[in-house]
């Protein structure tokens, strides 16, 4: 009686038959549908942290050590001191670091190896980054010593177990081409070549691959092995907001190439004053301003202008600019799919466990008949029997969903308290990761109770429309 004098009198209603039918076998059953509404919600959920975790730790350990953006030229990248000045005053451009990047053969005396070898300028806070990976060794062990015979170089941990280094130890690297460098070419200028390096100790990235394949030296020292001269591959950048990185992108094109709107303003106005001239002169076929080929060229700088505008991109241009998403774009492809899949696989168990619920209720229609027929004879009507029951239902799905909530809590804390081991060389990572965010615990409560609300109109309907008359039968 309480109840009806705070809420509206169908959700009393469906309260107290939620209270009352705590007893006997609608006890047992409104128990079994709460518990399997609220195991549905914690293994979605789970699924959905893990599935999270494991798309940041693998997003987070590539971006460990490699950039959120490169900067690629065509025909090698020998400026690039010019370059990293102008990208260095783009805002929310934190580094800018120029590295080479190459597929070598390693050797040492247990076997050999298919490495990455990256050499990168070692300074500012990618330095101070490496440091923190360092398991063996030390950085400052690798930089280029000008005369020196041999020069050291840091290896994945991985790696060096399946080479059997120690520090000190010398690894080969094969190139399969050398470069030219500035002298042309010779009759040995593309031959492989093979040098010896000392290795210093060890990277764990806690990424499979790199800590499997990468080599890394000073950016001296690569330079002066692959013999290219003052050159490099790329330039890395670092962002404020990787997830921000398409507007960084044209910043950078837009910083990189010389012409701008300005160019473009003064060519047309120069193009529409060659127009205007002696329409005589247009027919001449030599190259004076109003001729036919001085039209034509000045229409060529117009496009020029424009595809260096930012207004427009027509044609070649030799800058490339790609994010970290770009250079992964088949992984994260295939995780967002298996995230997709496996959260329909289990969304069967919410589907199965909200006709537990249908099934709940016309056990509670059977049993309650008499109340029920009560009810409506009073002039509750059949709109308010649907109301009691959908109410009934969409209180039971609220339950159940808030009692799986707190069990996928339970169950992503235990994940990230015992850090279950993984296989690195199948899952890339070292522990199962699990990581719940408010977007996916909003969407796994938002899908239950409109699972719950569907399945539930179909009872309440049924409720809606007992034939009284055989309800007060019992009553007689």
């Amino acid at each position: 009686m309480r109840l009806l004098g705070i809420l509206p009198w169908p959700i009393a209603a469906a309260l107290t038959l939620l209270r009352g039918g705590t007893r006997g076998i609608l006890g047992t059953v409104t128990t079994i549908s709460l518990l399997g509404i609220g195991v549905g919600v914690a293994t979605l959920t789970g699924v959905l942290a893990v599935t999270a975790g494991f798309q940041a730790a693998v997003r987070d350990h590539i971006l460990g050590i490699y950039p959120h953006l490169l900067v690629i030229k065509s025909g090698g990248y020998k400026d690039y001191r010019q370059d990293i000045k102008k990208l260095k005053h783009i805002p929310g451009i934190l580094e800018v670091i120029p590295a080479t990047y190459d597929e070598m053969i390693a050797s040492a005396a247990n076997g050999t190896a298919g490495v990455t070898v990256k050499g990168v300028q070692l300074s500012g806070p990618f330095l101070q980054r490496l440091k923190t990976m360092v398991k063996e060794g030390n950085v400052s062990a690798i930089r280029f010593h000008k005369g020196a015979k041999t020069q050291g170089v840091l290896t994945g941990c991985i790696l060096a177990q399946t080479l059997g280094l120690h520090p000190g130890d010398l690894i080969g690297l094969t190139s399969p081409v050398r470069g030219l460098g500035d002298a042309g070419p010779g009759p040995l200028g593309m031959m492989p070549v093979e040098r010896r390096f000392v290795y210093r100790g060890c990277l764990d990235m806690g990424f499979y691959e790199y800590d499997a394949h990468l080599v890394l030296m000073d950016l001296p020292t690569a330079q002066a092995f692959l013999n290219r001269g003052d050159r490099v591959r790329w330039l890395e950048l670092r962002v404020r907001d990787m997830f921000n990185t398409d507007a960084y992108k044209q910043a950078v094109k837009g910083v990189l190439h010389t012409y701008g709107t300005p160019d473009l303003v003064y060519s047309a106005i120069d193009l529409e004053e060659s127009m205007l001239k002696d329409w005589k002169g247009m027919l001449k076929l030599d190259g004076p301003p109003g001729s036919v080929f001085g039209i034509v060229h000045q229409a060529g700088t117009i496009r020029r202008d424009l595809k260096f505008s930012g207004l427009g991109d027509v044609g070649y241009s030799p800058y490339r600019v790609l994010d970290w998403k770009d250079l992964n774009a088949n992984l994260f492809a295939a995780l967002k799919l298996q995230k997709s899949i496996m959260v329909l696989f289990f969304l069967v168990i919410v589907i199965v466990a909200s006709f537990n619920v249908v099934g709940t209720q016309m056990m509670i229609l059977r049993e309650k008949a008499r109340e029920i027929a009560i009810l409506n004879t009073i002039g509750a009507g059949s709109r308010g029997i649907f109301k009691v029951f959908f109410w009934h239902g969409l209180v039971l799905g609220l339950a159940g969903s808030v009692l799986g909530l707190l069990l996928g809590g339970g169950i992503v804390w235990g994940i990230g308290r015992y850090k279950l081991a993984l296989d690195p060389s199948v899952y890339m990572i070292n522990t199962l990761p699990a990581h719940l965010n408010v977007p996916d615990t909003l969407m796994v409560a938002g899908v239950t109770l409109l699972v719950l609300m569907v399945t539930t109109t179909i009872s309440a309907y049924k409720a809606s429309r007992a034939d009284p008359v055989q309800g007060l039968r019992r009553v007689l």
